[in-house]
């Protein structure tokens, strides 16, 4: 069995990582299809989400489609039988219809994203959807979660203009 972890974090960990090919989007998903390995062997989902706006980077655009691909998920072979791979339920996690913050990283050998840190806004209401956002939400520390969505992404943008000093 197969699981996932979310990993530890101090003070000094940021909200938002430093990923390559950083891009941060707000987009719905829209839809998704699980996909089998080509050497049968694992699963990966594809989630299929329509951007409204770019925050950062340049791959993606507005109104456009993004695939993000994450790890799991379950196919029928052709033979009827199931194959399925970390599919058991995360706390925190993407689900159709809703809208997001979401930080990914773009791999363009592939044209997808990868996950980084997600917002969930759909209820206009930033609210953390990773381990990191929640775990600076609790600690005092983060920088938009648990406001209201216009105001978080106005600190957004307001924090992505400043200077980094590494």
């Amino acid at each position: 069995m197969s699981a996932l972890s979310g990993g530890s974090f101090s003070p000094k960990t940021p909200e938002i990582s430093e990923i390559p090919n950083r891009t941060i989007v707000t987009a719905t998903f829209t839809s998704f299809q699980s996909v089998l390995t080509t050497s049968h062997h694992t699963v990966y989902t594809e989630i299929h989400l329509r951007v409204h706006e770019v925050l950062e980077g340049s791959q993606a655009s507005t109104d456009s489609f993004i695939t993000v691909t994450v790890p799991g998920g379950a196919v029928r072979m052709p033979d009827g039988k199931i194959i399925s791979y970390l599919t058991q339920p995360r706390d925190m996690f993407l689900q159709p219809g809703r809208t997001y913050i979401l930080v990914l990283s773009y791999r363009p050998s592939g044209d997808f994203y990868l996950m980084g840190e997600d917002w969930d806004i759909f209820d206009g209401i930033a609210k953390p959807n990773s381990d990191i956002g929640k775990w600076t939400l609790e600690h005092g520390n983060s920088l938009f979660g648990g406001k209201a969505t216009d105001e978080a992404l106005r600190d957004l943008r307001k924090y992505l203009a400043e200077p980094r000093v590494d």
